[in-house]
């Protein structure tokens, strides 16, 4: 992207990395931990249960600024169990979003990355003028998201839930 900022975040979880990548490759999840995101459907591609695919396409609403827009992402690697990666293919502004997870067994270290790009001349100005700061914003955006993840990843295993098992899922 021509004029962007890039944002990471990293946190630990209580739980194997098996459980963690099926909670976070599960799209739909991600209106319970990713921040403005709500009404997550998939578009084309894998069955939800199945898992997700290289290629699936979802959309989702994105609220921000006071506005809510329909955002369309792609997933362009799912690299079980150690990596997913998606970018927007329509919405209020270009981005790309990749999470790798590394795991011992019992804990998992997740890495989130995100690219935003400007989605017009005022906007690549910002990125120019107040880069860093708009980076140090977005990690700590970042931060909380991975936050609110790492909760809901370990009640689920408090509770005897593994995000792993669609059936524990619909019955919470």
């Amino acid at each position: 992207m021509a004029s962007s900022i890039r944002a990471t975040a990293s946190a630990s979880v209580a739980c194997g990395v098996d459980e963690a990548f099926a909670y976070v490759s599960d799209v739909e999840a991600m209106a319970e931990w990713v921040d403005g995101v709500s009404n997550v459907q998939p578009v084309s591609g894998s069955d939800a249960r199945a898992g997700t695919d290289v290629g699936d396409v979802y959309e989702y609403d994105y609220a921000y600024n006071g506005r809510t827009a329909p955002v369309r992402v792609e997933i362009t690697a799912c690299e079980r169990p150690t990596r997913l990666a998606m970018r927007s293919l329509s919405g209020p502004f270009p981005f790309e979003s990749e999470i790798r997870l590394a795991g011992d067994g019992r804990e998992t270290r997740l890495t989130h990355a995100v690219e935003s790009g400007a989605d017009g001349r005022f906007t690549a100005a910002a990125f120019t003028l107040f880069g860093p700061v708009l980076r140090r914003l977005a990690a700590r955006r970042l931060q909380r998201e991975l936050a609110d993840l790492t909760a809901i990843l370990e009640s689920r295993d408090a509770d005897g839930e593994s995000p792993a098992d669609p059936e524990s899922a619909v019955s919470a």
